[in-house]
């Protein structure tokens, strides 16, 4: 394994930094084509997004409230 699982914790590294999401290290051994990752980071970043509109939604519902 050597340099390749340096290389994959390399890459796993700037595409959390890139993209600021958490990706373990086997999300590149499980999607083993460019397509496959984009994909998985996508669908990454549309949970990211909902979870932060309920939030938000939430923290309205407070306001409201009070």
């Amino acid at each position: 394994m050597g340099g390749h699982s340096l290389l994959a914790t390399q890459v796993i590294y700037r595409l959390r930094e890139l993209f600021k999401i958490d990706l373990p290290l086997r999300s590149l051994f499980e999607n083993p084509t460019v397509k496959n990752l984009v994909e998985r980071i996508e669908g990454i970043l549309a949970v990211q997004q909902l979870q932060a509109v309920s939030m938000q939604m939430v923290e309205d519902r407070e306001e409201i409230e009070l």
